[in-house]
């Protein structure tokens, strides 16, 4: 016979309470059941990334580098991105900036320019000259 289901043990036990007086076998869903939850709970807490606290810290700092460099119609190298950080990034986090901002230009699309409050044209022009690098 294949084990109940957790809704039909937890009608069975329920009727058990209520024609028997017996709670245990309630007691025993409650239980099982907070035994999965822990199990699932661990399972996910594994699975988390933690969030990276420098993005939204700098969000408007490296959003304005970005628009700049396709505004300017400039080459994405590490002078030109390292030149154009404002001094609102800390030293330690530029390096992590710039790792930031190889993703960001690798990752450019004709739906991108409107997040940084550019128009389509500003960067189908700076992906034609600099071909998106």
């Amino acid at each position: 016979m294949p084990s109940p289901s957790c809704g039909s043990a937890y009608v069975n036990a329920s009727t058990g309470v209520y024609e028997l007086c017996c709670v245990e076998m309630l007691s025993d869903v409650f239980v099982g059941a907070y035994e999965r939850s822990c199990q699932e709970y661990v399972a996910v807490k594994q699975n988390l990334v933690l969030p990276d606290i420098f993005r939204p810290r700098y969000r408007q700092a490296l959003n304005d580098v970005v628009t700049t460099i396709l505004q300017y119609d400039e080459a994405v190298t590490l002078a030109t991105v390292n030149a154009r950080l404002p001094t609102a990034v800390a030293a330690p986090a530029k390096a992590h900036s710039l790792n930031w901002y190889c993703k960001i230009f690798a990752t450019l699309h004709p739906g991108n320019p409107v997040r940084f409050g550019l128009r389509h044209w500003v960067f189908a022009a700076w992906k034609q000259w600099h071909g998106g690098t």
